[in-house]
C-alpha cells in the first residue's frame, strides 16, 4: 500500500501533499493500533484479512485510474475517506501480523522452535513485501507509460 499512496494522492493535485501526509500519518497510527489490538480469534483474523483485501483493492483501483477516483469521490470527502481507508488497512495489517506471530508462539512447546519459525516467517514476509512492492511499482509505471504514449 505505501507504493500506491502517491498514485492515489495524485488524483487530487491541489491537495496531493496534504493528502499524502495524512495517509502516511494514518499508516503509522493504524499499524500501531492494529498491533495493540492483535487477537488469536480466527473469526476476527479472517475479518481483518477481508477488510485489508477490500481496502487494498480499492486503493489499487484508485492508483490505476486516478481520474475515476477523483470523479467518484470529491476532494472534500477524499481528505477524510482516503486517509481513513489507509488507517483501516494498516490497522487490519497490524492485527494480522500480530495474530500470525501469536499463533506461531503457540505452535511448539519448545521455545527455540517457535523462535525459529517466527524468524523464518518474518524473513519470508519481508521478502514477499519487497517483491510485491517492486512488482506493483513496475506494473504501475509500465501502465502509465503505455497509457500516456
Amino acid at each position: 500500500v505505501p507504493t500506491l499512496m502517491p498514485y492515489v494522492a495524485a488524483a487530487y493535485p491541489s491537495q496531493r501533499t496534504q493528502l499524502l501526509f495524512w495517509m502516511l500519518a494514518c499508516q503509522q497510527c493504524g499499524e500501531t493500533t492494529g498491533r495493540g489490538l492483535g487477537t488469536t480469534s480466527l473469526a476476527t483474523t479472517s475479518l481483518c484479512a477481508a477488510a485489508a483485501l477490500l481496502v487494498f483493492s480499492s486503493l489499487t483501483l484508485g492508483a490505476v485510474w486516478p481520474e475515476v477516483l477523483a470523479a467518484t469521490l470529491d476532494a472534500q470527502p477524499a481528505k477524510v475517506i482516503v486517509p481513513a481507508a489507509c488507517f483501516c488497512y494498516f490497522m487490519a495489517y497490524g492485527m494480522l501480523q500480530t495474530s500470525v506471530f501469536k499463533r506461531i508462539r503457540c505452535m511448539s512447546p519448545q521455545h527455540h522452535v517457535a523462535e525459529d519459525i517466527s524468524a523464518m516467517t518474518g524473513s519470508c514476509g519481508q521478502l514477499g513485501s519487497l517483491a510485491s512492492t517492486l512488482l506493483l511499482f513496475l506494473g504501475l509505471e509500465i501502465y502509465a507509460v503505455l497509457v500516456h504514449s
